[in-house]
């Protein structure tokens, strides 16, 4: 893979960060790839924070071990260990645990892996079931880890050739690299393991948030919801999650708002949706997480949809 490519691509999504891109299209519109392959040993300053995106990532660990957040859990991944996430969940590098580290992330959205997807094979299966179970790591075992890294290569390899074949190629390895995937999680059935009684309380609170987003939200009543004090409740939720509960929260309606505002709801009643007091504590949170406003991001949104059902038609015809 160039060098110079992959540095300018960092650059570029340190820029715009993900949540302003509407499935990957500001990435598309910039000559880069749907899919992209990121080689990353420093954690960087892209993503200091919780954040979502609105396209799809792996992340795996080819050398050392990290903690990472996804949600509510964390979890400890190891060399041949790998998430996924899908779009508009929480997620973060919280620690390096061991170097070196090096990492291999993907990203590509949606509309990029359903060109793929079949009625005998839907390629974003493992995702679904992740969203489910809300557990979203695999390990793979020696034959499966060989076999990825393999794969791995010849993305890398392929990613910045423009040479005759190697689209071809790259999207054969994408596909082989989903299917192995899906059958290695569908197969061992991963479940939690290290469910512990902190673990349990951050689920119910977090279940209890979901339930109440649309509502004003007290801490005090969650706390009552999992029978412990609001002091200890609120300990436990950012030791176990590296979030606190307050930002948790705040996070969780600013991204349900995107999918109102993307459903073309009135800008003005979407607050209210999402919890928020009023109008202006809503903008400003927005703002501040997006860089841009409610009303901007929607008129944007309606852009892209504008463009892709004309690309469709030229298509077509």
């Amino acid at each position: 893979m160039n060098d110079k490519k992959t540095t300018e691509l960092e650059k570029y999504i340190e820029k715009y960060k993900y949540e302003k891109m509407f499935d990957g299209e500001h990435i598309n519109s910039q000559k880069f790839p749907e899919c992209i392959v990121l080689k990353k040993h420093q954690v960087g300053d892209i993503f200091y924070d919780y954040h979502h995106h609105d396209i799809y990532e792996i992340l795996y660990i080819v050398s050392g071990k990290v903690l990472y957040g996804i949600e509510n859990k964390k979890y400890v991944l190891e060399t041949g260990d790998l998430v996924l996430i899908s779009p508009s969940i929480l997620h973060k590098l919280l620690e390096v645990i061991e170097n070196p580290c090096e990492r291999m992330i993907i990203t590509f959205p949606e509309r990029y892996i359903k060109k793929f997807c079949t009625e005998r094979t839907d390629l974003l299966k493992v995702f679904k079931l992740m969203n489910t179970s809300h557990f979203y790591k695999v390990s793979f075992n020696n034959i499966y880890k060989k076999r990825f890294e393999e794969i791995l290569q010849i993305l890398i390899n392929t990613l910045f050739v423009d040479e005759y074949g190697t689209d071809v190629i790259f999207d054969s390895a994408f596909v082989q690299m989903m299917v192995l995937i899906n059958k290695e999680y569908i197969q061992t059935k991963p479940t939690y393991q290290d469910y512990t009684s902190e673990n349990k309380i951050v689920t119910l609170a977090s279940q209890y948030i979901m339930m109440h987003l649309h509502e004003k939200i007290i801490i005090d009543d969650i706390a009552k919801y999992v029978n412990l004090s609001a002091s200890r409740l609120q300990h436990i939720f950012k030791i176990e999650t590296g979030i606190s509960m307050v930002k948790y929260i705040n996070k969780k309606r600013l991204i349900h708002s995107k999918e109102l505002l993307r459903n073309g709801q009135n800008v003005i009643e979407i607050y209210q949706r999402c919890g928020f007091q009023d109008y202006t504590s809503f903008f400003r949170a927005f703002k501040k997480e997006y860089d841009l406003t409610p009303k901007t991001y929607q008129q944007q949104y309606k852009e892209f949809i504008k463009t892709q059902i004309s690309k469709k038609r030229e298509n077509k015809e």
